[in-house]
Parts: structure tokens; C-alpha cells; sequence
């Protein structure tokens, strides 16, 4: 495979991984946001988690975390991808007192997990020519994402009729 098109599946995989995964999270997770803010249970969560300067911040530690993973599947260490996971979660650890913060939490991760992986999946099997393999994964999670970001939206949506 000439050199031009590596470089171009590369670029490929990394601009799917961070910054369109990035683009559609950052909806995603700010419309959960939206969502937190509308419940009865609000005055729980702590005024610091949603303030528009720690959802602002979301973003681009999501872009190093998307290139992290990302970078661990191309150089062929998955091992640093538990690190990075045990290092967050310990790092918030107590911070959790309102499910809907420790759930949003956790649907941000899954998908950072998800797209810096299939990101780095995505050039592998690109490269070894398997792209049936490729295209069908990546598109998969595109479509995962976008359904989940309606689900989300419409739940928001209702809370924002009941108030």
C-alpha cells in the first residue's frame, strides 16, 4: 500500500476518533446536561459540576482522551486505555452524589471509550484491507450515537414540557 494512502487512513481514523466523535458526544452529553438541570432533584448536584466552565472543560479533556485511546490501539497498547480509566474514575471518586452526573459520566466514557477504539480499529482494518470490517463498525457506533443522542433529546424535550 503506497505511503499517501496509510497517511490518508490514518488521518482518517484519527479525525473519526476526535474530532467527529468529539463533535457528537459534546451534543450528546450537553443535552444530558440540559436534562440535569431541569430535575426536581437538582439542588443535589453540586453547583461547581454544572457551572458552563466545567461543561466547557468536558471538551477538550474528551479530545485528549479520544486521541489517547486512539494512539494506545495504534501502537498496540491497549493496557494504557485501563490506566487512563482507573486514573479518572479514581479521580472522581465521591464526586457521584447525583445518579444522573455519575450516569452522564458514564455514557461520555463508554462513548470516548468506543470511538477512540474504532478510531484505531478502523485504520488496523483499513490497512490489512478488511473494509467491510471497518466501515461497518465505525458506522454502526455513528448510528448508535445519533439514536442515542434522540432518545436523550426527547427525554429532555418531556422535562422541559412538565416545568
Amino acid at each position: 500500500m503506497p505511503l499517501f494512502q496509510k497517511l490518508l487512513i490514518i488521518s482518517f481514523g484519527f479525525f473519526y476518533a476526535v474530532i467527529l466523535g468529539q463533535y457528537l458526544i459534546s451534543k450528546l452529553i450537553f443535552r444530558s446536561w440540559d436534562g440535569l438541570l431541569l430535575e426536581a432533584s437538582v439542588d443535589k448536584i453540586e453547583d461547581k459540576q454544572l457551572s458552563k466552565w466545567s461543561r466547557w472543560t468536558n471538551s477538550p479533556l474528551g479530545w485528549v482522551e479520544k486521541a489517547l485511546f486512539f494512539s494506545a490501539i495504534i501502537v498496540d497498547v491497549p493496557e494504557f486505555i485501563v490506566f487512563w480509566l482507573a486514573m479518572k474514575v479514581a479521580a472522581r471518586w465521591g464526586a457521584w452524589e447525583h445518579r444522573g452526573v455519575f450516569n452522564t459520566f458514564l455514557i461520555g466514557t463508554g462513548l470516548s471509550l468506543g470511538w477512540g477504539v474504532l478510531g484505531g480499529k478502523f485504520v488496523s482494518w483499513s490497512l490489512n484491507k478488511e473494509y467491510l470490517k471497518a466501515i461497518s463498525w465505525t458506522s454502526s457506533l455513528l448510528l448508535f450515537t445519533l439514536f442515542l443522542w434522540f432518545y436523550i433529546h426527547r427525554a429532555v424535550v418531556t422535562l422541559e414540557k412538565n416545568h
